[in-house]
């Protein structure tokens, strides 16, 4: 989603209704990572129908060049690595690997959770992406006046989101990538209306 967000940078000027699906698939996208995050992974249903969204959402051209669904390189490493260490140390790295990413993903739930009653979490990138279709819908009616340094300026943080996501489950990034890329995203008021 990263790239799929670069590449519909450089497709602005779009029109109000190809922003409007942007913002409609964005904010279903992070409704199933939410789900995913608050149940930590476990359900399959939530991971299919995550990856059966990015297929609907994404730019098809990335897909194909990058792989669906990608390998997970840190637990590949994991076992790598396990392979020199005694059976004590694998369980121990293991143990530590599923703390961390628990920790993660917990952290990523309470990022993109809106709440129970759709107040709290100002931040939320679901809320964040109801309000930019919300802007869109109300400002819209044609293409010349949907202002485009406002939609470059969503381009740009929805791009910075998503990779502030991949860094946030890298345990050898830092665990507050997306809550910093979140406390910078603009919303569609002031000098970003569209």
């Amino acid at each position: 989603m990263e790239h799929t967000w670069r590449l519909r940078r450089g497709q602005l000027p779009a029109e109000p209704y190809v922003l409007s699906e942007w913002f409609v698939g964005e904010a279903e996208l992070w409704r199933c990572v939410e789900r995913i995050a608050s149940n930590q992974g476990r359900s399959w249903r939530d991971r299919e129908r995550l990856l059966q969204r990015v297929r609907q959402v994404a730019d098809r051209r990335l897909l194909v060049r990058c792989g669906l669904p990608s390998r997970l390189p840190e637990m590949d490493d994991l076992l790598d690595e396990a392979a020199w260490d005694t059976v004590d140390g694998v369980q121990e790295r293991i143990r530590s690997f599923e703390e961390t990413f628990e920790k993660r993903l917990s952290a990523l739930s309470l990022a993109v959770a809106v709440g129970a009653n759709g107040s709290a979490n100002r931040l939320s990138p679901i809320r964040l992406s109801t309000q930019w279709l919300a802007a869109v819908r109300q400002n819209g009616a044609s293409a010349a006046v949907v202002k485009q340094a406002a939609a470059q300026q969503a381009c740009s943080d929805y791009e910075t989101a998503w990779r502030a996501v991949r860094e946030l489950l890298d345990p050898d990034q830092s665990a507050t990538t997306l809550s910093d890329a979140l406390q910078r995203f603009h919303v569609p008021q002031g000098r970003y209306s569209l």
